[in-house]
């Protein structure tokens, strides 16, 4: 099998995977995602096989690094076919669209133990491996999704929900209002890096919100801010849920954050932390029918029914 696969002629593959990228592009997609990127080989690997004319299951070892069952490399093949090839065109080509190939792997990774393992433990700290700031500036800036680095871990941020956006939306329009109102700093939304400590030991988080007061605005830079924000928000969802409420509160009371925001999406909340003799302790929690005040922007009174508003 390696001596035939050496003997294909790659130009045959080539336009495949050069329509491909074609297609990704006018959908929109990004291509470094990693779905994009398992697929592109996948089609590349099923493409190798098809030209290698191979015989039997045995021989489908590209194939045999995306699924471990015979049966799945078999119909993985069936991604690329042979086409009447026009003078100078490809001679091979896609069997369905690329977008749907895509699809096909997301579904054969949720149902497959090993690769979910996997996905999950790319959101849980390895003590083995850690990572800097240098490191995480070498993330290609498309990246999706995004990523924080805590204590030396690239942790993934989930894409927010449509209730998270729309919660997003409404505090951050209604902390910009009444923040130029009263000339009071800047506020900014996610994603953006915060860059908290210095040296090896810096720590990059990607609040949904932030506000920095007119003293703060030195911590804005061309690439970044660089310092404790006077006020960071946080909107809940279930893969931040543990860290928002641990290692990032942790994290802002040790850096000097003045008041931190805890929204909870499902059950309509607002908890307000500040700091304690221990770190940043709950100080006011708001239910949907409250007024959210703030001592870090003295006169701000918003009602939670115009934050949790979907319209």
């Amino acid at each position: 099998m390696h001596s035939r696969l050496a003997e294909v002629n790659m130009s045959r593959i080539q336009p495949v995977y050069a329509n491909v990228v074609r297609e990704l592009r006018a959908e929109g997609i990004e291509l470094s995602d990693r779905r994009v990127v398992k697929g592109m080989k996948l089609i590349a690997a099923a493409a190798l096989v098809r030209e290698a004319t191979v015989a039997n299951a045995q021989d489908l070892w590209p194939l045999n690094h995306f699924w471990s069952r015979p049966e799945e490399a078999e119909a993985a093949k069936t991604v690329v076919q042979p086409r009447v090839a026009e003078a100078g065109g490809p001679a091979l080509e896609l069997t369905r669209p690329v977008t749907d190939i895509l699809d096909d792997i997301a579904v054969l990774e949720a149902q497959d133990p090993m690769v979910r393992s996997e996905i999950i433990a790319m959101s849980v700290p390895n003590p083995h491996v850690r990572f800097h700031y240098e490191d995480y500036k070498t993330l290609p800036e498309t990246l999706s999704p995004r990523y924080e680095l805590l204590d030396g871990a690239l942790l993934m941020v989930p894409a927010p929900t449509p209730f998270h956006q729309h919660i997003s939306r409404n505090l951050a329009f209604l902390l910009l209002q009444f923040v130029r109102q009263h000339r009071l700093g800047v506020v900014f939304y996610s994603p953006i890096d915060v860059v908290l400590g210095s040296g090896d030991d810096r720590e990059i988080v990607q609040p949904d919100l932030l506000f920095l007061d007119n003293s703060q605005r030195r911590f804005i830079t061309a690439e970044e801010i660089r310092g404790a924000p006077a006020l960071v928000v946080e909107i809940l969802s279930p893969g931040t849920a543990t860290r928002d409420r641990g290692y990032k509160k942790i994290l802002y009371g040790r850096y000097g954050v003045r008041e931190y925001w805890l929204v909870d999406p499902a059950a309509q909340t607002i908890e307000v932390y500040t700091p304690g003799t221990k770190g940043l302790a709950l100080a006011w929690q708001y239910a949907r029918t409250g007024i959210l005040k703030s001592l870090v922007l003295p006169g701000l009174a918003i009602p939670l029914e115009q934050i949790f508003r979907e319209d």
